[in-house]
């Protein structure tokens, strides 16, 4: 056995044995190289039950498919098809206020706790004697209501209590309507759409009366001002919901306390110095103002009139522009639907398509619906 310099090492310690060596674990052994090529041959069967190898076997292509038309060679998925990109578009409030109007009108459903909510306001309590008395002494002395409302009567403001009111109940003033409005609206009890909605509603039912309009104090027109200037009212017609900017008398009457409030709601940067009480004016022949007007003569001033003279006719009625909130004559009318504003159509009618009208109205002939009677022998309208 040949030499070798593999030492046998003892658990712990260094052991030298003399005369023959005792060989480690591996030493002097030789081991099999590993065998290069196929040493082993494993054969599996195809996957065909009694079948041999079928490694070397070809594999017939399959066929096309020979159907026309789009088959399965195209597949088109719906949910995969994605719209085109669209760009940015700003969505204000008015424009989405105006689209719930338009499919639905000012209507809501209230709950009993939103009507409670709305109705209960807080009104100045008449049993807070010592204050009211406080007050007509301080009044009787020359002091003005803006100084006791600076330095009020015993240090403080009157107290106030709950109070269900309902808007439409008998036996209150238009006044105290407006009051009650003005406090729904000053303590947040119209913040979400459907209380706002109900408050435009009947801010509306009460603008839309003549009778109401006339018998509105000056405390009540300046509750209204109030009121109205913390309502959320769409500057534009359109908005508003109204479909036509060009308003007959009988358009006027069927919605003339949104007309009414739309007008009021809007009055801030308008010219020819309009107040609260006139805030419409009046227009000539020739297009220019010639005075300011109030809603309580809106019908007066829409409606026709008979000529002066015998076989003369009727005067054309007027015509409310909510554009410029204005007053305007027939002619000045008929050029601006001529000119493609309300789609060309006047009182809700289109121009007549017979001579002498051609498709087009016509400034110096008075329409059918001025006349609430027959129209007399020998003149001549247009419209139905």
């Amino acid at each position: 056995m040949s030499t070798t310099l593999c030492k046998k090492f003892s658990s712990g310690s260094y052991v030298e044995a003399r005369g023959e060596q005792e060989y480690a674990l591996g030493c002097g052994l030789k081991f099999n190289r590993t065998r290069n090529g196929r040493p082993f041959s494993i054969q599996r069967p195809s996957f065909k039950s009694g079948s041999v190898d079928v490694e070397n076997a070809s594999v017939k292509r399959l066929d096309g498919n020979d159907r026309d038309g789009m088959g399965n060679k195209r597949i088109v998925r719906n949910n995969f098809i994605s719209p085109a990109i669209r760009g940015r578009e700003v969505l204000d409030f008015e424009r989405l206020q105006a689209s719930d109007i338009e499919q639905a009108g000012i209507k809501v459903q209230l709950g009993d706790k939103t009507i409670e909510k709305l109705f209960k306001v807080q009104v100045p309590d008449p049993t807070d004697k010592k204050w009211l008395e406080e007050q007509t002494r301080r009044l009787a002395t020359g002091e003005t209501k803006e100084q006791l409302e600076i330095n009020p009567p015993l240090g403080r403001p009157q107290r106030t209590i709950n109070k269900m009111v309902n808007f439409g109940a008998q036996g209150l003033s238009v006044d105290d309507k407006i009051e009650s409005i003005k406090a729904a609206v000053e303590q947040g009890n119209a913040d979400n759409r459907n209380e706002m909605g109900q408050v435009i509603a009947q801010t509306a039912l009460i603008l839309g009366n003549v009778g109401n309009l006339r018998n509105i104090t000056q405390t009540g027109m300046n509750n209204l001002r109030q009121a109205i200037g913390r309502m959320f009212v769409p500057k534009h017609w359109r908005a508003m919901g109204f479909t036509h900017r060009i308003f007959s008398l009988a358009q006027y009457k069927e919605q003339a306390g949104l007309i009414n409030l739309f007008i009021l709601s809007n009055l801030s940067n308008l010219p020819e110095g309009r107040t609260f009480e006139e805030p419409l004016i009046s227009l000539n022949e020739l297009g220019e103002p010639v005075g300011r007007t109030s809603f309580i003569n809106m019908v007066q001033n829409l409606t026709s009139r008979i000529r002066q003279g015998v076989g003369r006719g009727r005067k054309a009625g007027r015509y409310l522009d909510l554009e410029n909130k204005s007053i305007i004559p027939l002619n000045v009318a008929v050029n601006l639907v001529n000119g493609g504003v309300d789609d060309g159509q006047l009182n809700g009618q289109n121009p007549p398509a017979d001579p002498p009208n051609n498709g087009a109205w016509l400034p110096n002939i008075t329409p059918r619906w001025d006349y609430p009677d027959n129209v007399p022998a020998g003149i001549r309208t247009q419209g139905v």
